[in-house]
């Protein structure tokens, strides 16, 4: 696999799935920031959701093991919506079919953090 680092300071820079990807939604999920856990329900800059049937939920890494300004967008490209809590499973967005939107974390000093939701396509 290539390896890319950045000009200042020659840290890493991610792969590339880890900005995007397709999620086909078929249960209740725990997602985790990508350098924290091995798995393949990491939580993506991207995130397109198609949700089968459900209601399902999306359930946020905790805030404490992540860095405040991760950002991501959900996109919900099927036909059902689906929920996303924080990790101390209180209710941070609800994703209706065919809304997108962006969710960032501005507090990490606890495990529910600071989770700010803006919904693409609304307001002034």
């Amino acid at each position: 696999m290539t390896v890319y680092t950045t000009v200042f300071g020659n840290e890493t820079i991610p792969p590339a799935e880890l900005g995007y990807r397709e999620v086909s939604l078929t249960a209740n999920t725990v997602l985790y920031f990508p350098d924290v856990a091995d798995t393949s329900d990491t939580l993506s800059g991207i995130m397109d959701v198609t949700a089968s049937l459900g209601p399902f939920i999306f359930t946020l890494p905790a805030g404490n093991t992540g860095s405040s300004g991760y950002a991501t967008l959900f996109r919900n490209v099927g036909v059902n919506s689906f929920d996303i809590n924080d990790a101390a499973n209180n209710f941070v967005a609800t994703v209706a079919a065919g809304e997108a939107k962006f969710i960032y974390l501005t507090d990490n000093n606890t495990v529910s953090g600071d989770w700010r939701v803006f919904t693409y396509g609304t307001g002034t």
